[in-house]
């Protein structure tokens, strides 16, 4: 008997952004990209993310924090000797410029803004007797000003009253950490998990050629109601994982 396979991919919202030489990052994101996708009939779908980012101090932040089954998220570094030894996420990061937490003398200040360029913030900064706050994304960081950028309109806050500093928009922050006991400036940072919304469905024909001779074909339908991938690996699984927990997610991503 002949067997052939025919595999069809139904996806939906299948997308793929290109960075325009005019657009600017913070070296400091984290931006992994989807590398494979392990795929159950069930609708469970295991992945893989992974993508380079430098490191200010051993951290870094990303908007990556997908709902993962409990007990299924792990990040790890694909460097040799190297740990992701913190995994925070929240509402952003704030830093106090009070002397505690982070000093409060202008160079201090001007080297973590420089730190957060191109990142949304918010400022919560003093001026003229009163305390007053701007949110935007961080443009430029100047001898005196720093310049936030929302929508159409631009935002100079004083540098020096600034007291308060706090990223939006990227949750998720991370730290690693070298055997060796140095900071590294850069990594290379893995992500697996297993999510929900990603089904494959077989669909099986068969065809009589003659009397001695059929030709039996399977058909696979890719839905994917889980997030977008490009250029990526898909593999089919026929069998159906159980876990205990797939009603509930992974602490983090809570």
């Amino acid at each position: 008997m002949k067997r052939t396979l025919t595999v069809l991919l139904m996806t939906a919202a299948i997308f793929s952004i290109t960075a325009t030489a005019d657009e600017k990052e913070n070296r400091n994101l984290w931006k992994p990209r989807v590398k494979s996708v392990t795929v159950f009939k069930n609708g469970l779908g295991f992945f893989l993310r992974r993508g380079k980012v430098a490191l200010r101090d051993g951290w870094c932040v990303s908007e990556a924090v997908p709902p993962a089954v409990f007990g299924t998220l792990a990040t790890f570094s694909h460097e040799e000797n190297e740990i992701v030894d913190i995994v925070g996420t929240g509402p952003g990061e704030v830093v106090e410029f009070d002397g505690i937490d982070a000093p409060k003398d202008v160079k201090a200040k001007r080297a973590r803004l420089e730190s957060c360029k191109f990142l949304k913030l918010q400022l919560t900064y003093r001026h003229q007797g009163a305390d007053r706050t701007a949110a935007g994304q961080l443009v430029s960081v100047g001898p005196e000003y720093v310049v936030l950028q929302a929508d159409s309109n631009s935002f100079a806050v004083p540098l020096e009253g600034i007291k308060r500093l706090q990223v939006l928009d990227n949750p998720l922050r991370q730290h690693v950490a070298s055997g060796d006991g140095k900071t590294p400036a850069e990594t290379d940072l893995g992500m697996a998990y297993l999510r929900k919304g990603i089904p494959w469905i077989p669909e099986y024909t068969r065809r009589l050629r003659d009397d001695d001779t059929a030709e039996l074909t399977l058909r696979g339908t890719l839905v994917n109601e889980a997030e977008s991938f490009v250029h990526c690996d898909v593999n089919f699984v026929v069998g159906v994982p159980h876990f205990l927990h797939t009603d509930y997610l992974t602490p983090v991503a809570v």
